[in-house]
């Protein structure tokens, strides 16, 4: 039986045409398909593109603002390190100058005070450098210079004050000395 229907179907399949020409002319509908789908292809292609390159930029861009951030800390903790021990001077000259300037000779206080803030401006040239080039080995070790500069000016302020009084009382030197000028002497 299978026989028979075998040859029942091939000859029907024989008795087919071997071309069949359409009814009508199917290509143009084909092409503009196609086209459809060729303009549209490439926008869901563009946007994925577009969502993983923002992704991309905006993770690199977060990246870089860390590391700044980072650097920016470990920039603010040395310079913290360097004048940790300037600061205690600075503030001792700050709180005890003006008594210790009505011992000089008023041109003697007025050149301190220009040293001073002179190398107080120096000081903020260089913190502002260091902002600007934080890797700068050579700007840290101004920063120390011009910091134990300052330090010594202070120093050499007192000292002159002290000298300055005992010159005009000399039975008054060890009584009157003030005692944060005494301990920055030492």
């Amino acid at each position: 039986m299978n026989d028979e229907l075998d040859k029942d179907l091939k000859q029907r399949i024989d008795a087919l045409p071997r071309e069949l020409e359409p009814t009508r002319d199917l290509w143009p509908g084909i092409e503009a398909r196609l086209a459809r789908r060729t303009r549209r292809s490439w926008v869901p292609a563009a946007v994925a593109a577009s969502v993983v390159l923002s992704a991309a930029s905006a993770f690199f861009t977060w990246n870089l603002y860390q590391a700044q951030q980072e650097e920016a800390r470990a920039l603010r903790a040395q310079i913290a390190a360097i004048e940790s021990p300037y600061l205690p001077v600075r503030a001792s000259y700050d709180r005890e100058w003006g008594v210790l300037r009505t011992r000089l000779d008023p041109e003697t206080a007025e050149v301190i005070e220009r040293n001073v803030a002179l190398i107080r401006q120096a000081n903020q040239e260089i913190l502002q450098a260091l902002g600007e080039n934080p890797r700068d080995p050579s700007l840290r070790r101004l920063l120390r210079q011009t910091l134990a500069t300052e330090a010594d000016v202070y120093r050499q302020a007192f000292s002159a004050a002290l000298r300055y009084s005992a010159a005009e009382r000399p039975e008054s030197v060890h009584s009157e000395t003030p005692g944060s000028a005494r301990r920055l002497l030492i």
